[in-house]
């Protein structure tokens, strides 16, 4: 973009290309899940934008990587493993980044399956 003064001559040249980034946006949301004790369960997000900071909670209160589960990143797709699938698993699992957000259902069935 070219710039006049207020006397019509050349001023300087500005580019605003970076004033218009995209904003990041959930591409493909989290799905409800239902398994069984002692299952692997994976909740998947995809977004438009790679490896951007992510949070996850379970009923609100935010998730760590640790023992009880497995957070990583892959590019654009951001992943919550569950090893091993617990009653006390059970809830609504949200992932958050910047402004934007996707929840999901995990319920854990018993025992009782074949």
């Amino acid at each position: 973009m070219k710039c006049l003064d207020h006397h019509g001559r050349k001023g300087i040249n500005i580019s605003i290309s970076n004033c218009l980034e995209t904003p990041v946006a959930v591409k493909v949301p989290l799905k409800n899940i239902s398994a069984y004790e002692d299952e692997t369960v994976t909740l998947s997000c995809t977004l438009n934008k790679p490896d951007k900071t992510v949070k996850w909670y379970k009923n609100g209160k935010i998730m760590m990587d640790g023992i009880d589960c497995c957070i990583t990143t892959d590019g654009c797709e951001y992943v919550l493993k569950l090893p091993k699938a617990e009653a006390r698993n059970a809830g609504t699992y949200t992932i958050k980044c910047d402004k934007v957000e996707s929840s999901a259902k995990i319920t854990i069935k018993g025992e009782d399956h074949i």
